[in-house]
């Protein structure tokens, strides 16, 4: 290995007469890579020139001489001040818009419900007289009172092979624009009877429903096979 080159003192200052105290030595080159700086030293450089403020020229004329991180700083608070000006006149317009769009909405709003209710008014007005019509020929305008029911009830009844073991009226309830009379019914015969009794009572003119129907075997055989029990609703206009 090739020892490193050598430099001496007396060959690189060759100028200098005065002679030395100690004697000329050699020393040799430092070929070893520099080692990186860390953190703290790039730091220190960067703020370094802000010990030596005495000078510069603090003048607008030589800003372009100022120091570096003394610049930045200035571009720092220039370019906050402007994007916080620039934000506040933003949210400001975009506040003042916004609040004219729900005065506007609300607006629109009532006009919408008021054209609604027009509307929905009218076209109660025209299509009255048809309701009217349509209200005295259907079933709901025959009013028939509890005895006919019952002679009804009894007739189909009997018209069909049944035997009708019982028959409780129970209270009439009022409702907002009708009332009902439910009928609590007992009958006995053969399955296909009951049926046709069922469907006797559903062919009536009349507006009439028919609630917890049950059918099961008789206890009694001379009551006959089956035993139907089911309420009988009957309904009419106030």
């Amino acid at each position: 290995m090739t020892a490193p080159p050598f430099l001496c003192y007396k060959a690189v200052l060759p100028f200098v007469d005065k002679p030395m105290d100690k004697p000329t030595t050699c020393q040799p080159f430092d070929t070893t890579t520099p080692k990186p700086l860390t953190f703290i030293a790039r730091c220190t450089r960067f703020w370094q020139p802000l010990l030596q403020l005495s000078h510069y020229d603090w003048t607008w004329d030589g800003i372009g001489r100022w120091p570096l991180s003394i610049r930045c700083f200035l571009w720092g608070i220039t370019g906050t001040v402007i994007l916080s000006v620039g934000y506040c006149v933003d949210n400001h317009y975009m506040q003042t818009t916004l609040l004219q769009q729900q005065r506007q909405e609300q607006q629109l709003k009532q006009q919408l419900r008021q054209q609604i209710l027009n509307a929905a008014t009218e076209q109660a007005q025209q299509s009255l007289p048809q309701l009217q019509a349509d209200l005295a020929s259907s079933p709901w305008s025959n009013t028939v009172s509890l005895g006919e029911w019952l002679q009804i009830i009894t007739e189909t009844s009997a018209q069909h092979n049944l035997r009708l073991a019982q028959m409780m009226v129970g209270q009439e309830t009022t409702e907002a624009f009708y009332k009902t009379i439910g009928i609590d019914l007992l009958v006995s015969g053969h399955y296909h009877a009951l049926s046709a009794f069922v469907a006797a009572l559903a062919d009536l003119p009349y507006l009439i429903t028919l609630h917890d129907l049950s059918i099961q075997r008789a206890s009694n055989p001379q009551m006959g096979p089956l035993m139907m029990q089911v309420t009988f609703k009957t309904y009419g206009h106030l």
